[in-house]
């Protein structure tokens, strides 16, 4: 029995598979983590794109701001086009918690009264593999943010 237990302690064979197996799971953590990290920003920068580019058309539109114009709005928010047929902008557009408030704003800018239209996008992040958010404490992390264009008066 004592041949048998010095025989596998000096037996080296098997230990970098045996290493490979416990470095693999943190490897992969890792690599996900930074996939999701990459995503997030590409995320973001689709849905400031998309508030930016609507929130430039919104400014030239008349007011008050039509069902139509506010539907128009939406579509290139989302999509970055008027017909909002083109793929989302932000994959999390087509999420349930997914929101956009078009609003019209009076504000005073060195004495004299101005409008200002702000857009304001809420949209959740989608992880690249189901569940992983939650592991690293991120469940329900969202992409907010305003976009504001002051209102160019015909």
């Amino acid at each position: 029995m004592r041949a048998l237990l010095n025989r596998l302690r000096d037996d080296v064979r098997g230990i970098a598979a045996l290493e490979f197996a416990v470095a693999l799971p943190l490897f992969l953590m890792v690599s996900a983590g930074l996939v999701d990290v990459g995503r997030g920003l590409s995320h973001a920068a689709g849905v400031e794109r998309g508030l930016r580019a609507a929130a430039a058309l919104a400014a030239q539109l008349p007011l008050p701001l039509s069902a139509a114009s506010q539907a128009l709005l939406t579509n290139i928010a989302k999509t970055g086009e008027p017909t909002g047929t083109a793929p989302l902008l932000a994959s999390g557009w087509a999420e349930p918690g997914a929101a956009l408030t078009i609003e019209v704003v009076g504000r005073t800018v060195a004495g004299s009264p101005v409008t200002v239209i702000r857009l304001t996008a809420s949209v959740p992040l989608v992880p690249l593999v189901p569940g992983w958010s939650g592991a690293i404490g991120l469940t329900g992390a969202k992409v907010s943010t305003v976009e504001e264009a002051l209102h160019v008066d015909d």
